[in-house]
């Protein structure tokens, strides 16, 4: 210990600090001359950084690479915050559209994607965290992953779920799919088309990286048609609370 603080801890932070400043990485040497620091204690504080992802290692040369780690905690930081966010806006929302029967939000979880909290009209004091699987195919939520998702994680999808196995009978084609997918890129929302008379809408958020962060969406059961001003302002209110959503991953 000195001066109140542990060493070893310091050490640590101090080269995450000198990685995070260099761009090609710095060497083990490079590193104990900056730090005053012997090989071997220099090496051991490296290979535990890496065990948890805070430092990369890179071969041919043999240099050090801020890790995953630092981003991931900021991410999961920044999770929380949306999710207390959507919680607050949920039962809200619930209210003000009356032609709905529910808000949810989605998030995607190891390839899947999940409604991972949900408000009732018939109870929306209650928030539900359901977890249940959507369909990337068929449900708003889903499409609007399937649309904005990096094309390597949508292949990815696709392999796992072939066509012809899960949406076959949503879709007349892979190129009918990928031309509403494309669509929905232009409009910035999904309304997916359905033979039944419920209808269901969803908005994509995104985090403050840019990258898709979840998926705010609204149901509508099939015993009342909604009309189409109705159809409007829930778009226009779902839409501009994702955008909401988004603002505020940028702030925090």
């Amino acid at each position: 210990m000195s001066n109140g603080t542990l060493q070893s801890l310091d050490r640590g932070l101090l080269v995450l600090e000198l990685l995070s400043q260099a761009e090609n990485g710095l060497s083990l040497q490079e590193l104990c001359d900056r730090l005053t620091m012997k090989p071997p204690t220099m090496h051991n504080l490296l290979r535990t950084l890496a065990t948890r992802g805070y430092v990369d290692k890179t071969r041919r040369p043999v240099r050090y690479r801020l890790g995953s780690g630092p981003q991931a905690l900021v991410q999961r930081q920044s999770r929380r915050g949306l999710l207390r966010r959507v919680e607050a806006m949920l039962p809200r929302l619930v209210q003000a559209l009356p032609m709905v029967d529910q808000v949810q939000y989605a998030e995607a979880v190891g390839g899947e994607v999940l409604t991972v909290l949900r408000v009732d009209r018939v109870q929306p004091e209650r928030m539900q965290r359901p977890h249940s699987t959507l369909s990337a195919y068929g449900s708003a939520s889903g499409l609007v992953f399937h649309a904005y998702w990096p094309a390597e994680q949508r292949d990815a999808h696709r392999r796992r779920y072939p066509f012809e196995e899960s949406a076959n009978a949503l879709w007349p084609s892979v190129s009918a799919l990928d031309a509403y997918l494309a669509q929905v890129r232009q409009l910035g929302y999904a309304v997916p088309p359905s033979s039944s008379r419920s209808w269901r809408m969803a908005a994509p958020v995104f985090g403050a990286d840019g990258q898709l962060a979840g998926a705010l969406g609204a149901y509508r059961s099939a015993d009342i048609a909604p009309t189409d001003e109705a159809e409007q302002t829930c778009i226009d209110t779902i839409t501009t609370s994702a955008a909401e959503l988004t603002q505020s991953t940028e702030q925090t």
